[in-house]
């Protein structure tokens, strides 16, 4: 009989144990979510305290890691990135994110070979991550390889042709390549995506620029500067290419904003 009572009492020990257990992976859960609104919304300090609990429950939950890391990128606190990123891919080899995210930070450091070994592994376990390419077709861009990362431009933009980044790097590429229409159609289907994309518009001034279509380019940089009345750089193209057109006066009032937003920078 006593067995039998002790036998029953570890049977209820445990299955309460397990409740608890069950309680608190659940409330890692609800905390993993508060965690992405607070990233998404840009709050990262308040990202990493709640990942911070996660792992005070769960400290194997790779993607609180993987978070961690990407709230420390745009904290500028790589060091402290690189380790959260590292202790993900200890916990998960094959987390194909976190691949990309350590790839991140050695493009971020200009170890371009470092950052496609990196995304390679990513695509290893992913072969569709949106991202992984996209960084991958970056990594080659800044090594000079222009075809390599058109190549790889494609496939991201294959796994997802609503990617308005991607679109935009392809028509960085082509105009890199001197292909120039093709830019522009690439340039215009970012902003088919989003009308607003600032880069887009100020990247199609310049290739307007490039094909001699001098109205074309000035509509674009105006553009840029009713979405951003503050660009500098908007506002020092368009100045450049009034002056090319002796179009002298407009050009100097150009000349003295650039002044005044540079003033206003240092000050």
């Amino acid at each position: 009989m006593r067995t039998k009572i002790i036998v029953v009492t570890i049977f209820l020990l445990l299955v309460l144990s397990a409740g608890c257990i069950g309680s608190s992976f659940k409330n890692a859960k609800k905390l993993y979510a508060t965690a992405m609104h607070y990233y998404n919304n840009g709050e990262y300090e308040l990202s990493l305290a709640a990942c911070d609990k996660v792992l005070d429950i769960d400290s194997q939950n790779a993607d609180a890691w993987y978070l961690k890391s990407m709230c420390y990128y745009y904290l500028g606190d790589y060091d402290e990135g690189i380790n959260s990123v590292d202790t993900a891919l200890e916990i998960d080899s094959q987390h194909a994110n976190a691949w990309v995210m350590k790839g991140t930070y050695c493009a971020a450091y200009e170890d371009y070979e470092g950052s496609l070994e990196a995304v390679d592994k990513a695509l290893e376990f992913d072969s569709e991550n949106e991202n992984a390419w996209l960084l991958r077709g970056m990594c080659y861009y800044y090594s000079n390889d222009y075809n390599e990362s058109l190549n790889s431009i494609d496939n991201a933009l294959e796994s997802n042709p609503g990617k308005v980044t991607a679109w935009i790097w392809k028509g960085k590429l082509h105009e890199s390549l001197e292909q120039h229409e093709e830019a522009l159609n690439a340039y215009d289907k970012a902003l088919e995506l989003n009308p607003n994309d600032i880069e887009a518009w100020m990247l199609k001034g310049i290739t307007y620029d490039s094909l001699e279509q001098y109205d074309d380019a000035i509509n674009a940089y105006d553009k840029v500067l009713e979405l951003n009345p503050a660009s500098s750089e908007a506002w020092e193209l368009k100045r450049n290419l009034l002056y090319k057109l002796d179009r002298t006066e407009e050009a100097d009032i150009c000349y003295a904003k650039v002044d005044d937003l540079l003033d206003w920078d240092n000050f």
